[in-house]
């Protein structure tokens, strides 16, 4: 039977049972057309697992690691990233902020949940820049979105003078703005948080909150108030909206006092403050500010020149030995750690400490053994590369100048 009363409701609440689900939420966005990552839905009991250590596969789809793995309630908070083994392995645990941290790494833990009987989504780790957008809709024609640093980068929530976490606000391009008027529409949410991921040009949307709103931003408060006012008019008072379409003012401008602004509502400005007219008037378009953002930690990076025979040695694990070599590897990073500490083994033992050339070397891989010896190989924290930058011909057996 209908329902007895109707009132006017800016949030469907009957939608909110969906917006508890995370499959029913990817369901619902694959459905309008908003891009979601890449994922599977693993129920349990009847889903065919095989993972790996550096992929999983649920009923055949197969995705590489790194992976995000989500509960299926939305109330729970408990996800998890799975780092494949040939970077280091280990998984991130992402929370609710406790303090000044959303997130920590545990080196040894590199299994999924995927057999422990419940049902999870696993989706693809997309490369965000360390950065993901909140989006906060008020209607299907006004959306405030606000970047912050992303919880997967380190855990650590860098806040403000207030003690509110540090975001930036940022302008939607026209795809993420049909994007939010799709998911105010799809759900029935007049106000709806939802988050955003950037990544390789293109956004998706990985969930959707409902309710939401900005926690500090008067612009916000004043837009949203202003466009729930128009709501709430046009549905139950339509013609009061006609002759009021904005309201009354509530603040002044800036550069106006209070006084003032009721002195200029009653007494009309003096010719001589009037505003310039025809070829004088101007009107200012925009302001263009370029800003590069420095909450990025830069790479720390060691470089050194070495014609030591045992590490060049190495170039022959290529397929290619001309080509540059790349160890992430723990196995073949605790070899290189050997090889480097048996040459400095020997160079400690040399004839002759007192030539140049001897503490230049003996220097050069001191420094790389102290690197390589900081920290346990886990996690994805360091990589070695070995770049070939010349090349010197093997005269061939026999010939006239000797003996390679």
């Amino acid at each position: 039977s209908a329902p007895p009363r109707k009132p006017f409701v800016f949030n469907d609440l009957q939608m909110q049972e969906v917006l508890f689900d995370r499959r029913a939420i990817y369901a619902k966005l694959e459905g309008v057309g908003v891009p979601v990552p890449k994922h599977v839905v693993l129920e349990p009991g009847s889903a065919v697992v095989d993972e790996q250590e550096d992929y999983i596969e649920v009923d055949g789809a197969r995705l590489q690691k790194p992976i995000v793995e989500k509960p299926i309630s939305g109330e729970d908070h408990d996800i998890r990233i799975y780092y494949p083994r040939s970077a280091g392995g280990g998984s991130k645990r992402l929370f609710r902020k406790v303090g000044d941290k959303a997130s920590q790494f545990y080196p040894d833990e590199h299994e999924s949940r995927a057999t422990s009987g419940e049902a999870y989504i696993y989706e693809e780790l997309l490369q965000t820049e360390g950065t993901d957008v909140k989006v906060y809709a008020v209607g299907p024609e006004y959306a405030h979105a606000e970047a912050r640093k992303s919880p997967v980068v380190d855990g650590k929530v860098i806040r403000n003078a207030r003690g509110k976490e540090l975001r930036y606000p940022l302008i939607l391009n026209n795809d993420e703005k049909e994007i939010a008027r799709k998911v105010v529409l799809a759900f029935g949410q007049t106000l709806c948080g939802f988050d955003l991921l950037r990544s390789e040009g293109r956004s998706y949307v990985c969930d959707v909150n409902g309710w939401s709103f900005v926690k500090d931003s008067h612009k916000f408060w004043a837009d949203s108030a202003n466009l729930l006012r128009q709501y709430c008019l046009h549905a139950i008072c339509p013609h009061h909206v006609e002759r009021h379409p904005q309201g009354a003012p509530q603040v002044p401008p800036p550069n106006r006092t209070i006084r003032d602004s009721v002195l200029q509502d009653v007494v009309p400005p003096r010719a001589s403050l009037q505003a310039p007219t025809g070829a004088e008037e101007s009107e200012l378009l925009c302001v263009i500010g370029l800003t590069r953002h420095g909450d990025r930690t830069p790479k720390q990076k060691l470089k050194m020149k070495t014609t030591e025979p045992r590490l060049l040695a190495l170039l022959g694990k290529n397929k290619d030995a001309r080509a540059e070599l790349k160890i992430k590897k723990i196995r073949a990073m605790e070899e290189l750690t050997q090889i480097v500490s048996r040459l400095v083994e020997e160079k400690l033992r040399a004839a002759d400490p007192s030539s140049d050339r001897y503490e230049e070397d003996l220097d050069k891989l001191l420094t790389v053994q102290q690197v390589l010896q900081s920290h346990p190989f886990s996690g994805i924290n360091r990589k070695v590369q070995i770049k070939p930058s010349k090349w010197a011909a093997v005269p061939e057996a026999g010939s006239a100048d000797g003996g390679a």
